[in-house]
């Protein structure tokens, strides 16, 4: 395949990805709590897989859905990730003072993006995965590595303290 046949499809792939990083930007922002640095680095993981994969597989259509399971993967991964490090640094005593926790208030989104922000990750991922994507809660158990029991019980957890944080009663 020439330079000049392939033009056509990454041009596609191109108008794909620019037209998908506002709502993934979103996604992102929600699954992260806010954190916009790590929203960005995010989307550009997700772009960047988009890429690679187009290069091993230009016959595949990347699509909305695919970035937006790439991007969820991505955070999921990251979230595991950041548990095995504070695991790490637990055992040896470091304490990384660059993990403080980012200013939620600044935020666009208003006092419910900002209590969710400002809970603990794996409850934020759950809530996100469970309400925002609608994943059912085997589902989220499954993505997260954790049992159904533990995975409702990080879900009513999380939905209490949302609540807590947000002036309601946590019932709901």
């Amino acid at each position: 395949m020439s330079v000049a046949e392939g033009a056509p499809a990454s041009d596609a792939l191109t108008r794909t990805v620019l037209e998908a990083v506002p709502e993934l930007y979103r996604y992102a922002i929600r699954l992260t709590g806010g954190d916009r640095p790590q929203a960005e680095d995010l989307v550009q993981e997700t772009c960047l897989a988009a890429v690679r994969h187009f290069r091993s597989d230009p016959e595949h259509a990347i699509t909305m859905g695919w970035l937006v399971v790439v991007l969820r993967r991505r955070s999921i991964d990251q979230l595991r990730r950041d548990r095995r490090e504070s695991r790490r640094l637990t055992r040896v005593g470091v304490v990384d003072e660059s993990s403080a926790e980012p200013d939620w208030s600044a935020v666009d989104g208003g006092a419910a993006l900002t209590a969710l922000g400002s809970l603990a990750p794996r409850q934020r991922v759950a809530l996100v995965l469970r309400y925002v994507d609608d994943q059912s809660v085997h589902a989220v158990a499954e993505l997260l590595g954790l049992s159904v029991a533990a995975t409702e019980s990080l879900l009513a957890r999380g939905r209490r303290e949302l609540a807590r944080r947000l002036g309601g009663d946590g019932d709901g």
